[in-house]
């Protein structure tokens, strides 16, 4: 059992990939723990039955990041600029990207691009600021079409 040394009212413990709370280790855990990072950033981890499904990073009252944790080990990560808006948001699997990768700019869509296994596979779209396309472009293992 390995412990997460957090600065928590309460402290998480974690054993075969489930967490619980350190007073209650038979009862997988579901709730909000809150933590400050070293740096100052503060942390939200929601769990569910024991299991981490979001995580929220904000430093002073802004988001920088979210993750979303899904049962099948896949992940969605959105990070924020210096206003709060979204910058980008990816889905990873195993590691890597794959699906749909959004860039923003002050909160406007820029572009989007289909991955798979890390690599650029299917459609990448640049828009415009008003949200016409720009450009459309399709990429094979990350070898742009013609």
């Amino acid at each position: 059992m390995s412990k997460e040394n957090l600065n928590s009212p309460f402290k998480i413990i974690i054993s075969n990939g489930i967490t619980y709370r350190e007073d209650d280790p038979k009862t997988p855990y579901s709730g909000a723990f809150n933590w400050t990072a070293v740096d100052g950033s503060a942390i939200t981890s929601v769990y569910e039955d024991g299991f981490l499904v979001t995580q929220l990073i904000t430093d002073n009252g802004l988001a920088r990041s979210k993750t979303l944790f899904r049962k099948d080990r896949s992940q969605e990560i959105t990070i924020y600029d210096d206003n709060g808006d979204i910058y980008i948001r990816n889905q990873i699997v195993d590691g890597k990207l794959d699906g749909m990768t959004e860039i923003y700019t002050d909160g406007v869509l820029l572009i989007t691009t289909e991955f798979k296994k890390g690599r650029k596979n299917g459609e990448c779209i640049v828009y415009h600021a008003d949200g016409s396309i720009n450009k459309r472009e399709y990429y094979l293992n990350d070898v742009k079409q013609d």
